[in-house]
């Protein structure tokens, strides 16, 4: 029988393309000491229903579960971030995937997603996978957003060459956070973006 909580995790999954275990146990389970059993086992079940699809890319891989179609590495590391993200907080105010931000008739540039959590300053999250976000990007669309509404930003870029998580200032009033592909643990990322948060 498909419950209420099956349902919010249909609907993550049709808004959002795909799910992980580990998402799923964290967005949904967190409250249990055994998340991740009660996710595996709540996807499965909706698996077998025939309402989401699954794959691995290889043995070693997470089984990632989706509607229609599969996400790439890169699209799957930005879920990994809203989730991490969203454990600051249960108010999630929006989450814009794709956020194309105009800087002139000219100049516009697309990031990865947009997250505003509360009542706090929205965090733009870049994913650098196959490339890197340049510094003019970054600056570009921090001076435009700063100018436009007079307030604070955190840029988050994750990345593969990064070893620690570090902030450093950007504009006037806002924040670069360069943090490592594998964090594993949001526990740091956490703490470090909530210190950036306080006012």
């Amino acid at each position: 029988m498909i419950t209420e909580r099956d349902k919010r995790i249909l609907k993550w999954i049709e808004n959002f393309n795909s799910i992980t275990i580990d998402q799923c146990s964290k967005l949904f389970f967190s409250t249990s000491k055994m998340s991740y059993d009660l996710a595996r086992k709540r996807l499965r079940y909706l698996n077998r229903e025939g309402a989401i699809k699954r794959y691995r890319k290889d043995p070693k891989s997470e089984t990632v579960y989706f509607m229609d179609k599969r996400l790439k590495v890169h699209d799957l590391k930005i879920l990994d971030v809203i989730v991490a993200l969203q454990q600051f907080n249960t108010t999630t105010n929006e989450i814009i995937l794709q956020n194309k931000i105009q800087i002139n008739q000219f100049i516009s540039y697309i990031v990865d997603a947009t997250i505003v959590i509360g009542n706090d300053y929205p965090i733009l999250i870049e994913v650098d996978y196959t490339h890197y976000t340049n510094d003019k990007k970054i600056i570009n669309i921090i001076n435009h957003l700063e100018g436009k509404h007079n307030r604070k930003y955190v840029f988050l870029i994750v990345r593969q060459t990064i070893e620690e998580v570090s902030v450093e200032n950007v504009g006037m009033k806002s924040k670069l956070v360069l943090v490592n592909w594998k964090f594993n643990s949001s526990d740091k990322l956490l703490r470090s973006l909530r210190s950036l948060l306080e006012p």
